[in-house]
Parts: C-alpha cells; sequence; structure tokens
C-alpha cells in the first residue's frame, strides 16, 4: 500500500495536504460530529479528475469510526492517495485530566513519556486500519524537537507541520519564523533548522513578505503590511483570499520552489463545517478554487505527488 515510484522527478511538485478531522472543531474543540467525512469524495473527485494525488491526514476520531472508515478505505483503494496521522493529542490515549480542558493542548505541553504514548497510539490505529502510514502533520501544528525521535522511531518518514514565516508562540507552539521554505531534513535541536535525521520536513508553501525585523511583532503594523498585499501570503484557500492571488502564489512557488503544498481541512468541504465556508453556495466557491488551482497546475506542469512520493523522489533527487 506504501510502494512509491523510484523515478526522479525534476519538474515542481504539486502537493495536496488535507486534515480529516471532526466538524468545526474551531467552534468546539472536542466536537464529536463527524458529518463532513460523508463531504470527502467530493473533493477527491475534483482531485482525480485533474490528476491530484492528496494526502489525507487522519486524526484519531475519525480513524476510530467505522463510516469514516469505510469511506477512506474507498478513497484509498482508488490507488491515488496516501492516508497519514494527524493527531489532535487531546483525543487519543492514553487521556489525562488536561486533555478535556475548552483549549486544546498540543504537543510542546505534554511530557515526553505521555506524547510517545499518544502518538503511538494514533499510528497503530492508522496502520491497523489502512496500512503502515509514512507520513504526519501535527495538530494545531505543534510539532517540537521531541516528536523528530519519536516519530522517526515509529517510523514515519515526512512530515508537513511548518508553516515558514508564522510565529505561533502566542499560542504556545513553535515560533516558525525562520523555517526553510523548502523541504529540509529536521534538526533534532532546533526544527525550524536543517540537521542530520531523517525527518523530511515538507512545510506548507507560503510566499514571504517584505521582512520587518523586530516591528513586525507589533500587531498593527502587520495588518497594514497584509492589507497592502505586502506580508506573507499563505497558499490556503479561504473566504479573504481571491483566486489570483492563490495562482500568484503558485507562480512564485513554480519559479522558487521544488514544491508547491496547498492545505485545508475536511470539515472545510461541508458547509457549516467552519468557520470559513458555511453555506452551499460557499462551498461550491470553495471547490471552484480547487478547480482553477488544479487547472492551472495541469496547464504548467506542475507534477502531483502525495507527500511520501514527492518525499522519495526528493530523497533520490538529492542522493540521499
Amino acid at each position: 500500500m506504501n510502494q512509491f515510484s523510484a523515478k526522479i522527478n525534476k519538474r515542481t511538485i504539486g502537493i495536496v495536504t488535507i486534515d480529516v478531522e471532526p466538524d468545526n472543531v474551531w467552534r468546539n474543540t472536542h466536537s464529536k460530529s463527524l458529518r463532513n467525512i460523508n463531504e470527502l469524495p467530493n473533493f477527491h473527485k475534483i482531485c482525480k479528475e485533474f490528476g491530484v494525488r492528496p494526502t489525507y491526514f487522519v486524526c484519531w476520531s475519525v480513524a476510530n469510526d467505522d463510516n469514516c472508515k469505510k469511506i477512506l478505505l474507498d478513497l484509498l483503494n482508488q490507488g491515488d492517495c496516501e492516508i497519514g496521522i494527524h493527531p489532535h493529542l487531546w483525543e487519543i490515549p492514553p487521556l489525562i485530566s488536561q486533555d478535556s480542558s475548552k483549549i486544546a493542548w498540543t504537543g510542546p505541553d505534554y511530557s515526553t513519556e505521555i506524547l510517545e504514548a499518544k502518538l503511538t497510539s494514533i499510528f497503530n490505529l492508522i496502520s491497523s486500519n489502512f496500512g503502515i502510514p509514512l507520513s504526519h502533520r501535527a495538530g494545531r501544528w505543534g510539532i517540537d524537537e521531541r516528536q523528530v525521535d519519536i516519530l522517526t522511531n515509529l517510523g514515519i518518514k515526512y512530515d508537513s507541520s511548518i508553516l515558514p514565516g508564522i510565529d505561533w508562540s502566542k499560542t504556545g507552539i513553535l515560533d516558525h519564523t525562520k523555517a526553510p521554505l523548502n523541504s529540509y531534513f529536521m534538526d533534532k535541536n532546533n526544527i525550524c533548522l536543517p540537521g542530520i535525521s531523517s525527518l523530511l520536513e515538507v512545510p506548507c508553501t507560503i510566499k514571504p513578505g517584505i521582512n520587518l525585523g523586530s516591528i513586525g511583532k507589533i500587531k498593527y503594523i502587520n495588518r497594514i503590511f497584509n492589507k497592502f498585499g505586502l506580508g506573507s501570503k499563505w497558499l490556503r484557500a479561504s473566504p479573504v483570499t481571491n483566486i489570483s492571488d492563490l495562482l500568484s502564489i503558485c507562480k512564485w512557488a513554480k519559479i522558487n520552489m521544488e514544491h508547491i503544498n496547498i492545505m485545508s481541512h475536511s470539515s472545510e468541504f461541508m458547509n457549516e463545517g467552519s468557520p470559513y465556508w458555511e453555506t452551499e453556495i460557499d462551498i461550491k466557491n470553495h471547490f471552484s478554487y480547487y478547480k482553477k488551482i488544479f487547472g492551472w497546475w495541469k496547464k504548467n506542469g506542475i507534477e502531483p505527488m502525495t507527500i511520501s512520493e514527492y518525499g522519495q523522489n526528493h530523497k533520490l533527487k538529492n542522493n540521499c
């Protein structure tokens, strides 16, 4: 199931990474509703139309549900996608008292012992249901240095938890400001630096803005720069972006990057599944963005791959 072509590809690679999780966890961290998974095949159909090969990062509650499992297996058995792990740590056993708190704990909050046990639990569940996973994205972007060894010891080879240029530190997560834009093997002592670990980081695509230095920490300064299009631009469809902005990021990435990595959440494919796309018309607009982006990829020679296919290609190309 996790066998990927050894052909070396030197063109820009197009990667689609989707966090597969309960409905609207922005509103309710402990949401148990999984209706959005029924809509995932609609998104997959668009991917299939353009030859795109999505990677689905699946959380514990989704993988533990029989209906969700059936839907994901149906997609996986089509042979054009990958399933990795997406640890919403607060829902994974062993559970501790803080897991029930309204504000979710992320990786840096847990002891190493509990963190390792939780990651092992979800790895084993995904392995049992879908085959051994090779890829990972941390829940709420909460990766830290301890997870490099934990993940690689489990057999995870590829991660996509870094957003270059973004400072998460106010939320208790690490600051990704200085992380590389292109793929790199993580340093065990600083996940935002290249190192000698075997965990290949495949960051989400963010076009950097003007470097503001220390004044970039000032909230209203950032807002002004973003208003005039001078800030960082994340390749992520939302109602506050327009298709021309997203395509301009793709054009920049084609020239400057080894890969293009666009992400979203499964819950964004259902109306009222997120704060962003609330109506059926919103969902149609959201899907239209992907059709235009994937159409541009196809026209401009962007080669679609799952994250593990890309990772293997990257290693071969760089003689790793």
